[in-house]
């Protein structure tokens, strides 16, 4: 998101975004040490009375189903009545009739010379880093308060029943300290002592039943708010919102005009994830997404998911191609939606004369590459006149691509969901291709290797075995159901083929960590949500496709993916050895 934020700021003439979900606050570099400078909705803001074009296409969900809220990031895009910004929400569910599939490309495209493409939207829960933090206290410190309660993790989403140890020697209770390089009034009154009567023994005090937005125990909630409430004046409240859990504070949530300025008073002690970007996925999903602020979750006793994901960024001629399918798609919502708004304009694409970039602005060391772009999209997406025409080139990339992998195939997705080709409950090809490929690789009696690399479970709210846990299951069984469960499962096909031990050819990963939260250890999953292919260290297939049907097929969802060749390869034949 580094790398995004450093093109949207040299942007000169237009940036391009198309999101599954955007999230306005969320911040592109962290931690938030210049305020609010690197908010994307500040960014945006910027570069738009800068005189830039800034137009962004968000998918319009159906809201009984997903809880995203493009109406609300809309609204906070435009709120400022700059005519530069413009956004549209597609599709119009019952004009068009579709309501199971979504625009699912992520892109951003500056001055249609500059592209990222890939896995990540702009939204909560996607900033991550190679450390794959589990915690983010700030610079709170819990010591007087001793949680005993079990931690919420994805094992085990409901925990217990939450108590709080009071020891018997404490005669004060401490606010948690909060360290400002610029100390104010109110900062000091949120780290002074309040006295309360000593406990004359050990004592457990139950926990308020909604665990998420109260986590303090009634009396001490209304002795502390007495306090807070005679010294915070101004941005003191949003000192304290940023400090706190969100049921703490009893005005209710920040007005957007009061959100403005939220973080400039935490200099040099900001989090990495403010507010609702702390987030596990499986112990709580998101709701109320027009209070940015507010966590989801009490991070003393709930882990955030780590997040692991994948994005490319091309550049000149590949750059120009991915700018015509955002124009493409732009102008067919335009004219479907808004074809009599003169104030939301036709997109023209830039020519192909003269598209060499004219500074490099990633500090990395770019490569000159053989690069395509691959889209899956139907009529109903990208505005195709012709009802029938369906492109699903990511699907035979992966297919063409796994044919003629000659060592090892290495493949990042959030799902496998694949069958045989005489099982039509899917209709991709990924498992067969596999299977043929591997069965070739057996009878030539030749090393080749197959590495899959996904979540250990989906990321929806619930718990396995429980009321709750619906999707969850849903999608773990067609998961196992493509990899080892039934006769249709890749690895029982291929041992019914005659290999002995498919392990030799294929194998399956997730990714954990663990650390330490409270004085608690604590682990969780590292939520693999890269769409990535790699092979033979020559090719690679990023983008937004999924390995389902939804991602593949070209009617359903839309995605955008890049192909990328490189013509010198040096490959490392001991890794064939691992």
């Amino acid at each position: 998101m580094s790398a995004v934020a450093d093109a949207l700021s040299n942007a000169k003439e237009e940036i391009f975004i198309a999101d599954w979900w955007l999230s306005p606050e969320i911040y592109l570099k962290r931690p938030a040490l210049r305020g609010d400078y690197w908010r994307l909705d500040k960014v945006l803001q910027r570069k738009s009375e800068e005189g830039v074009k800034v137009f962004v296409l968000l998918y319009k969900e159906v809201e009984m189903a997903i809880g995203i809220n493009s109406f609300y990031s809309k609204q906070r895009l435009v709120r400022n009545g700059n005519d530069n910004i413009k956004v549209m929400r597609h599709p119009q569910h019952a004009k068009s009739g579709v309501f199971l599939w979504a625009h699912h490309e992520k892109l951003v495209i500056v001055d249609q010379s500059i592209a990222f493409l890939g896995g990540i939207d702009l939204c909560y829960g996607r900033w991550d880093d190679s450390k794959h933090r589990l915690t983010d206290l700030g610079s709170l410190i819990h010591s007087a308060i001793t949680p005993t309660k079990r931690k919420k993790t994805s094992s085990s989403p409901s925990g217990e029943f939450p108590f709080i140890s009071v020891s018997k020697s404490n005669s004060k209770l401490y606010m948690p300290d909060l360290i400002v390089d610029s100390p104010s009034t109110a900062a000091q009154e949120l780290a002074r002592p309040m006295s309360l009567p000593a406990a004359s023994s050990s004592l457990q005090v139950p926990q308020p039943k909604d665990f998420f937005k109260q986590n303090t125990p009634e009396f001490e909630r209304k002795s502390l708010m007495a306090t807070i409430k005679q010294g915070i004046k101004g941005k003191g409240k949003h000192l304290a919102k940023l400090s706190y859990a969100p049921g703490e504070l009893q005005n209710g949530p920040a007005t957007i005009s009061e959100l403005d300025d939220v973080v400039d008073d935490l200099d040099g002690s900001a989090k990495f994830w403010v507010g609702k970007d702390y987030v596990n996925f499986i112990v709580k999903d998101f709701n109320n997404l027009e209070e940015p602020f507010d966590d989801l979750v009490d991070r003393t006793t709930t882990p955030r998911m780590p997040w692991h994901d994948m994005a490319v960024c091309v550049q000149n001629a590949t750059a120009r191609d991915v700018a015509r399918h955002f124009i493409q798609r732009w102008n067919a919502a335009k004219n479907e939606m808004a074809k009599q708004n003169y104030t939301c304009p036709y997109l023209l694409p830039k020519a192909y004369v003269d598209c060499s970039l004219k500074s490099n602005f990633l500090q990395a060391k770019s490569q000159n590459v053989t690069c395509q772009v691959l889209r899956s999209v139907s009529a109903w997406s990208c505005g195709f006149i012709e009802p029938d025409i369906v492109e699903q080139s990511i699907h035979e990339a992966y297919v063409d691509c796994i044919a003629k992998a000659q060592h090892y195939i290495y493949i990042e997705n959030q799902f496998f969901i694949s069958l045989p080709r005489n099982n039509l409950n899917t209709l991709n090809q990924i498992a067969e291709a596999l299977f043929t490929r591997i069965v070739r690789a057996y009878k030539e009696k030749s090393v080749f290797r197959v590495y899959v690399v996904m979540p250990l479970l989906p990321a929806f709210e619930g718990e396995i075995g429980q009321s709750n846990g619906a999707s969850i299951q849903a999608i773990t069984h067609w998961n196992y159901a493509s990899i080892c469960r039934g006769k249709d499962g890749l690895l029982n096909r291929l041992k019914d083929h005659g290999i002995p031990d498919p392990s030799v050819y294929i194998s399956f990963y997730g990714l954990r960590t663990h650390s330490v939260l409270c004085g608690e250890p604590v682990t969780e999953l590292i939520y693999v949500h890269s769409k990535l292919m790699i092979v033979d260290d020559k090719i690679v297939i990023c983008g937004s496709a999924n390995i389902n049907d939804r991602s593949l097929l070209g009617k359903r969802d839309s995605e955008v993916a890049v192909i990328i060749e490189v013509s010198t390869c040096r490959y490392y034949n001991h890794l064939l050895s691992l």
